[in-house]
């Protein structure tokens, strides 16, 4: 065999080892067909939109902005009252989850209910507690009013806090 073909048949057998090669690497990688492009999925949003929950009567905030605000002046004027009603607080996070609160007052108490199970970052022990509370507490801050809950059965009732920032 003369020089040149021994030249050319290494080259050739080199260019067919180094494509054999490749198709061997490719081959072992899996094939990502997912519409995310193989990132972590999340869990499909909570089918509670802010517009269903306003529909409802629910107060809402959205960072900070107020939905439905009279409904909780009502429920704040029938605990002082000492009569009869309920509320429901909706607040959506950053990501558009919702955290429900829901408040009933009858007979000198408060039943309360937080429900995060629809926040995607609750982590652990997210879902649904409740707890009976004895009255609401009011106070002004530089910032607005911020009203929590007083004489709870259970570390749940700390989990609401409402701060109120009034529109001058």
């Amino acid at each position: 065999m003369a020089k040149g073909e021994t030249l050319m048949k290494n080259g050739v057998t080199r260019m067919v080892a180094a494509i054999l090669f490749m198709l061997a690497l490719t081959a072992c990688q899996k094939a990502d067909l997912s519409p995310n492009g193989g990132r972590a999925s999340l869990p499909p949003k909570a089918s509670y939109p802010s517009e269903k929950a306003i529909g409802q009567g629910d107060v809402v905030d959205v960072h900070g902005k107020y939905t439905n605000l009279e409904r909780w002046d009502q429920f704040v004027k029938d605990v002082e009252g000492k009569k009869a009603g309920k509320v429901r607080i909706t607040r959506y996070t950053i990501e558009g989850d919702p955290i429900i609160y829901d408040l009933a007052y009858d007979n000198g108490r408060i039943k309360y209910e937080f429900d995060n199970s629809m926040d995607t970052f609750a982590g652990q022990g997210k879902g649904k507690a409740s707890a009976t509370c004895q009255s609401i507490e009011k106070k002004q801050e530089a910032n607005g009013t911020m009203y929590s809950l007083e004489g709870c059965s259970s570390s749940t009732g700390e989990t609401f806090g409402f701060l109120v920032q009034r529109e001058k």
